[in-house]
């Protein structure tokens, strides 16, 4: 549990990642690769040609590590060869079945993968199947005599040949690895290269830091405000934030901070709205479908519009939003609760106190497969004074989760609101009441499919959901097991 302190630094930077069971990953990762390609080479002074397959697996390895991701590639393989010798002394024909076992190591950092050469064992298997001699071929009365001199003689170098024939495996293979892990995980580089500059474009007002850890149990990658940010109480905040339980197998987690820094660098600061203004911006969405007015897209394009609204002579009233914090996110006791702090400019009166409307939402089962964030209720208040922190830093760790109640669960529409014996109180609890109703419920899959995968789709389950101490913890299981990834060459 954390401390107040430690909890106030942690949550209100930018702070977000996700922490993968290392099962997951392993299982994910597991690869098979079919080779056939022909054999031409010169081995002890033997022209050797014919054809080779080779099958490799290849699984990947967590190694706990305090400073970065680290794991291993384990590439095990077979080599099945079936080749011809010709040197002055005979014609060999023969079977090879080699084995090898080779390790790359990998580091990654949370910003760039690095890597060593592969290292291990491979154990080769030369099996004569007709050796036919020279002196033999040439001489017809002596040919079984010469061919099983020559046999005798290839038997008698089997321990040799085994060994040039495992050094020159190594020559192949090793290289190959260390190629093909090459290959994939410079393009891996460049695609999260890509992504985090997105992320940093997002939040082009931080300084992000870039993380990754691994222990026996969890890998976890993470980015955070280098600035203001403490590394113990940071560290502090991660633990609690990774701690995978018992039916969870991912966890994605993000601060308050993380939404508050989008809002902060979108959202226009001191933005003044007045009655003749908003009426055109409700006109505008209007139209759009119930639903989908309320989307992320929709969302960030109406804050775009605020911004951007041309002047109009107000009607009856200006709205002015908050300077500092006029929209916040906050993750506390089980709730998710969105405020808004503004005040209110009659075109004739006094104005009022900067009040502050808060919707508190929860997690709320619709079906066996479906859920949705449903306004549990909307508190209204009034203060004197403009407020520089809306926060309120007495909450304490939530010992529930944002669970997702039954279907006789809270009603979506129950309003209530904190009077303050204003004139304002009744406007502002009507317009809550009628946003609360108005928002519809967006009906949210328990399951779905990773959008990113095209071969096979793996199904994820949301398994929980905890909003406490300004952190936001989305827990989820994987539905479906994939199978191993084939390539053949």
């Amino acid at each position: 549990m954390l401390s107040d302190e430690a909890n106030a630094q942690d949550v209100s930077r930018p702070f977000f990642g996700v922490a993968i069971r290392n099962s997951v990953l392993e299982q994910r990762f597991a690869r098979q690769r079919n080779e056939q390609e022909p054999v031409s080479k010169s081995l002890m002074n033997t022209n050797v040609t014919g054809f080779q397959t080779t099958v490799t697996e290849t699984r990947l390895r967590v190694i706990p590590d305090d400073k970065s991701l680290r794991f291993e590639l384990l590439n095990s393989g077979d080599v099945v060869s079936k080749t011809t010798g010709v040197n002055r002394q005979a014609l060999i024909d023969s079977v090879g079945n080699h084995h090898f076992d080779i390790t790359k190591p990998m580091w990654f950092d949370g910003s760039t993968f690095l890597t060593q050469p592969g290292h291990g064992t491979i154990q080769a298997s030369q099996t004569p199947q007709r050796v036919v001699s020279a002196a033999g071929a040439a001489m017809p009365l002596l040919g079984r005599f010469g061919d099983r001199v020559a046999w005798n003689q290839v038997m008698r170098k089997s321990p040799q040949i085994n060994q040039a024939v495992a050094e020159d495996v190594s020559r192949d293979v090793l290289p190959k690895v260390d190629r093909i892990v090459d290959e994939d995980f410079a393009k891996l580089g460049r695609e999260w290269k890509a992504i985090q500059q997105q992320t940093a474009d997002t939040f082009r007002r931080n300084r992000l830091q870039w993380a990754a850890k691994s222990t026996d149990e969890i890998a976890t990658i993470w980015a955070q405000d280098v600035v203001g940010v403490d590394s113990e109480s940071a560290g502090q905040g991660l633990r609690q934030a990774i701690s995978v339980q018992d039916g969870e197998e991912i966890v994605v987690f993000l601060s308050e901070g993380t939404v508050g820094s989008l809002v902060n660098q979108y959202f226009p600061a001191g933005l003044k709205l007045n009655d003749t203004q908003l009426q055109k911006l409700q006109l505008d969405y209007e139209n759009d479908d119930p639903a989908a007015a309320f989307s992320a897209e929709n969302i960030a394009r109406l804050i775009a519009a605020m911004g951007s609204v041309k002047p109009a002579e107000p009607t009856l009233f200006t709205l002015e939003f908050a300077r500092e914090n006029p929209v916040a996110l906050r993750f506390v006791e089980g709730d998710l609760r969105l405020s808004v702090t503004f005040q209110i400019h009659p075109k004739i009166g006094a104005s009022s106190g900067w009040m502050t409307t808060t919707f508190n939402m929860e997690g709320k089962r619709l079906a066996d497969d479906e859920w949705t964030i449903a306004v549990r209720n909307v508190t209204v208040g009034e203060d004197s004074e403009e407020p520089s922190n809306i926060a309120d830093d007495s909450s304490t760790f939530a010992t529930e989760p944002l669970t997702i109640p039954t279907e006789n669960g809270v009603s979506n529409n129950d309003v209530k609101t904190v009077e303050a014996g204003t004139a304002w109180m009744p406007i502002i609890r009507n317009a809550a009441e009628s946003i609360a109703r108005k928002v519809p419920q967006a009906r949210l899959p328990l399951e779905f499919a990773l959008p990113t995968e095209t071969a096979s789709k793996t199904r994820l389950r949301l398994a929980r959901i905890d909003a406490a101490n300004g952190m936001l913890r989305v827990a989820l299981k994987i539905v479906d097991r994939p199978t191993v990834a084939s390539s053949a060459k």
